[in-house]
């Protein structure tokens, strides 16, 4: 499938430029072609989207940090013994507080990478203007997880396919500002006939990943980006939210006669 980011809207969009707008009919995609749309746009936004990962990765691991000293220092310096209770508690509690903060933040990060995929301006404050979604986030990633978790339990593959169909569920509940159920109800309505192709994407973007941290860690900083604004394309594509850009003029062609007034 060819997508043209050219084409007249189907559906016009509403809402201001970083909220939610009117949804269209669903948008074809390709693995292939939606990283390397994600890798054009990230060349012109490496800043802004850089800077995003980072502070987010960095706040996120601050209340982990702080346990692991907290629980250290109990100990009196001892270093806690793997696998013991106090062990799963302490990684338990860091893990939590990491990914409560990363969900505190996930309503900015959402909106600064769409500003980009949408071909609009993306400022590094959008980070922060968009907490009064975060309860909404943290209800619907916590239900998706659970999700994921039990469907896991019956022998991997019904996690994994929930992990598929449930895959744009956070980012409707930033994005398109719905409730938990709505936003799960959404992503599972927005996956069908497509669980597959975002399988094998799922798995790319881990391999991109992947190298990116095995180039001594650097990479991640062009690699995490590049992944999470492809994610955030096919989202877009998928809930039919794209909104394409304005077609370029048409090269001129010269003087027009026959028409005009002759005096």
């Amino acid at each position: 499938m060819n997508y043209n980011p050219y084409a007249a809207p189907q559906t016009p969009g509403s809402g201001s430029p970083n909220g939610p707008i009117a949804a269209g009919p669903p948008q074809p995609w390709e693995i292939g072609e939606v990283f390397s749309r994600a890798w054009e746009m990230f060349k012109p936004n490496w800043v802004v989207l850089v800077l995003t990962v980072f502070i987010v990765g960095m706040l996120s691991t601050i209340p982990n940090m702080a346990i692991t000293m907290v629980g250290l220092v109990a100990r009196g310096g001892k270093q806690v013994v793997m696998f013991s209770p106090e062990y799963w508690t302490q990684t338990g509690f860091g893990g939590g507080s990491t990914l409560l903060v990363t969900y505190l933040f996930w309503p900015g990060t959402v909106r600064i990478f769409i500003a980009v995929a949408r071909g609009q301006q993306a400022q590094l404050g959008m980070l922060f203007s968009a907490f009064r979604r975060t309860p909404a986030v943290l209800a619907t990633g916590l239900l998706q997880t659970i999700l994921v978790v039990v469907g896991l339990a019956f022998l991997v593959i019904p996690g994994i396919y929930l992990g598929c169909a449930l895959f744009a569920s956070t980012t409707y509940a930033a994005e398109a500002e719905l409730g938990p159920i709505e936003s799960l109800k959404a992503s599972f309505k927005a996956t069908e006939g497509q669980r597959g192709r975002i399988f094998l994407f799922l798995i790319v973007t881990q391999l991109i990943n992947l190298g990116g941290f095995m180039a001594c860690c650097v990479g991640t900083f062009v690699a995490g980006p590049v992944v999470y604004l492809a994610m955030v394309i096919v989202y877009l594509r998928i809930s039919g939210r794209d909104v394409p850009r304005q077609a370029p003029p048409p090269p001129y062609a010269g003087p027009v006669y026959g028409t005009g007034y002759n005096g």
